[in-house]
């Protein structure tokens, strides 16, 4: 269970990665197809390790490795790993012509 303490912890190790400029822009395609083009996809990304140091990521791949268990056990899939990112998406809310953000 993904407690409110966790939750915290992971917000401020989010947020000091944001600080750190860890988070870098988000790109589209794979291999030599990668681009990135803010039109399209205007996000963020940070990767998360599948080995981090801080402990709240520690807890956090647990916590994931055990979702992709059950979901092995009780829907009979094969997952194998677990990829997991964060994402810092700027949202811009255009009302009436004034230009919120």
């Amino acid at each position: 269970m993904i407690d409110e303490t966790l939750i915290a912890k992971l917000l401020a190790v989010a947020q000091l990665q944001r600080a750190n400029a860890a988070f870098k822009a988000a790109g589209i395609g794979t291999g030599s197809g990668y681009q990135q083009d803010r039109s399209i996809r205007g996000d963020s990304i940070f990767w998360i390790s599948r080995h981090p140091q801080e402990e709240s990521l520690i807890r956090w791949v647990e916590q994931m490795n055990h979702l992709r268990e059950g979901l092995n056990r009780n829907f009979f899939l094969g997952l194998k790993d677990i990829e997991c990112t964060w994402l810092f998406i700027r949202l811009v809310l255009s009302i009436s012509g004034i230009l919120i953000n």
